[in-house]
């Protein structure tokens, strides 16, 4: 969308535009369907969790600053990501291993063969792992917070967090070695 196109889209929702929002809705909601989707396997719940996010979007709209081409989207993002994390801690789901001295062996973290693997096996993967190491995994590979800022957002040490990551890279790592094989 042109930066001219999108404040105007933004005027018009600001003002409660039906049609505005409704476009707006129609735009995004596959992208944002897919951020809800890799922290929130199950269909129907994810549905749920990107009906929320839009409705905080539409109740926001006026805290948002225009700040060029794709600050629109980033904002919009963050609400999901957040909409998404406040979902799994609801229902207790943020559950995360405790830190120990065992460690993992570390052939598991060899990367397999990607090239041989579709996106949607690779997508699947992800969504198969547990809700902590998922959820930590995309806020530092997909969101690309840092391990403070992922232990600031889930309330977790950032010992949690790095452990969490790297238990998740190598269960992800196990999980596609047995799809390209």
């Amino acid at each position: 969308m042109e930066t001219a196109e999108e404040q105007l889209l933004l005027e018009k929702i600001r003002k409660k535009d039906g049609a505005a929002m409704r476009r707006l809705f129609d735009g995004c909601a596959p992208l944002l369907m897919g951020l809800v989707s890799r922290y929130i396997p199950d269909k129907d719940d994810a549905q749920d969790v990107l009906q929320t996010s839009f409705i905080s979007i539409f109740d926001n709209i006026d805290r948002f600053v225009y700040q060029g081409p794709g600050s629109l989207q980033a904002w919009m993002s963050r609400i999901t990501t957040n909409a998404c994390i406040s979902w799994l801690r609801k229902r207790k789901r943020l559950k995360f291993a405790p830190l120990s001295d065992d460690l993992i062996d570390e052939s598991s973290l060899e990367e397999p063969e990607y090239d041989a693997l579709s996106q949607d096996v690779i997508f699947e993967a992800i969504r198969s792992l547990p809700d902590g190491y998922r959820t930590v995994l995309n806020l530092y590979v997909f969101e690309d917070l840092s391990h403070k800022e992922i232990a600031a957002l889930l309330g977790i040490t950032e010992g949690t967090s790095a452990s969490q990551l790297h238990r998740a890279k190598a269960m992800l790592s196990k999980k596609l070695k047995m799809n390209a094989q």
